[in-house]
């Protein structure tokens, strides 16, 4: 083959390559703009940003704002409720509504139980925003055809600034009753197919006429005019105040009544110890003459010379005090002997009169034969009566506090 040859057929597939490659061009430009013209016509959702809606049908919106108002509902317990107007029905009317998500109330009075709760907010028809305070039962009672039938609403809210009462439907079928809804009212039914309830339709409401038991009423109207009734009633309250709360309640009808009842069971019930007199009956009128004595321990702790009681005697008149240390209350008679020997040669005076307790360091023949023999008269006190000998015991105290606030101010050992 030529030179001149292989020159043209370079050329001629030069220039065949050329044309092939002009026309992929330009058909890769061709679909270029037919997508491009195509993307600018189609639906773009500026919320979630894919094509094919806009984003007043966007369903990710109508999603995430149901999760939003779902949210709300959870934390802050609200209610959705329409708003009426209070003068369309009667007090006793309450509305059988399913927008409304618990029942509620404004009449705290017609409550048989309260709880006060936490405020919770209960959103209106109209924006408003009113409060939920309590919450409780009510017992009421329902015509059924032509026959009353009594029944308890629980867990009902109390809203005071609400002008209608709300029954919840869907509370009530979750309860397992059934609701028949027709243009005439509507029934409630319960488990067994029994008619527990009916409504009336008037306009677009459906009302249910419940009488509301007040149980405050209802009792006073029933006793009567017993007063020992309503002593009884009021945990056997005092009969001269019972007559002061006639000004307060409505139905007792006290004020022309005798109070003068005698109730047993307060007679027994109430029975108290009279006072004790601060001062004895009996007072010295020398020293000597009257001589208090006590003792007092075992102690917790005994002491370096190894006693564990002390033995107090006080003048009735001077109220000087002498004390001896005892190891064992066996003691006491030799002590007695000791301080009856001192403080008759030391005053010129006799003892007269020994007041103690009934304790056994005191009652005993050894010691009943020297209080006759020195013609000592001696006074006990009634068992389980320490204040007959209030002169002794206060004298221990005085003396236990004055040796404890020693030691402690010297943070010493209890043994001194």
């Amino acid at each position: 083959m030529s030179t001149k040859d292989v020159d043209l057929q370079f050329i001629v597939a030069r220039l065949l390559h050329d044309v092939s490659k002009r026309k992929e061009c330009e058909s890769s430009e061709t679909t270029t703009l037919v997508n491009k013209s195509h993307k600018s016509n189609e639906k773009l959702c500026f919320y979630c940003k894919k094509l094919g809606h806009f984003v007043r049908i966007c369903l990710k919106k109508k999603n995430d704002e149901k999760q939003k108002v779902d949210q709300a509902c959870e934390n802050h317990e609200q209610m959705f409720i329409v708003t009426l107007n209070a003068n369309d029905h009667t007090t006793y009317d309450w509305i059988v509504d399913s927008g409304v998500t618990q029942l509620m109330t404004f009449e705290q009075e017609w409550f048989t139980t309260y709880e006060c709760i936490s405020p919770r907010k209960v959103f209106m028809g109209d924006d408003t925003v009113l409060e939920a305070i309590g919450k409780g039962n009510i017992k009421t009672t329902m015509q059924v055809g032509g026959e009353l039938t009594h029944t308890t609403i629980a867990q009902i809210l109390h809203v005071p600034k609400m002008n209608n009462s709300l029954i919840f439907v869907c509370k009530l079928i979750f309860e397992g009753f059934k609701m028949e809804f027709d243009k005439d009212g509507c029934k409630v039914n319960d488990a067994q197919g029994v008619v527990v309830a009916e409504a009336r339709r008037d306009k677009n409401l459906y009302l249910l006429n419940v009488k509301v038991h007040k149980d405050t009423t209802y009792i006073a109207n029933s006793l009567g005019e017993s007063a020992m009734l309503w002593h009884e009633i009021l945990s056997h309250f005092n009969m001269t105040s019972l007559k002061g709360l006639d000004a307060m309640m409505d139905g007792m009808n006290l004020k022309e009544m005798s109070l003068h009842h005698i109730c047993e069971g307060c007679v027994k019930g109430k029975h108290q110890r009279t006072s004790f007199p601060k001062d004895g009956t009996t007072r010295a009128s020398q020293l000597l003459e009257i001589i208090h004595t006590n003792v007092c321990g075992p102690m917790k702790t005994t002491s370096h010379g190894g006693a564990r009681y002390f033995f107090t005697f006080i003048d009735n008149i001077s109220k000087k005090t002498h004390v001896y240390l005892l190891k064992a209350k066996g003691e006491a008679f030799e002590k007695f002997k000791q301080y009856k020997a001192l403080v008759e040669s030391e005053i010129g005076h006799k003892i007269k009169v020994l007041r103690f307790d009934n304790g056994g360091k005191f009652v005993s023949k050894k010691f009943d034969a020297f209080l006759a023999e020195c013609g000592i008269q001696r006074q006990t006190s009634v068992p389980y009566s320490p204040q007959q000998n209030g002169v002794a015991k206060r004298a221990n105290r005085t003396i236990m506090e004055c040796a404890r606030s020693m030691i402690l101010a010297q943070r010493l050992e209890l043994e001194f």
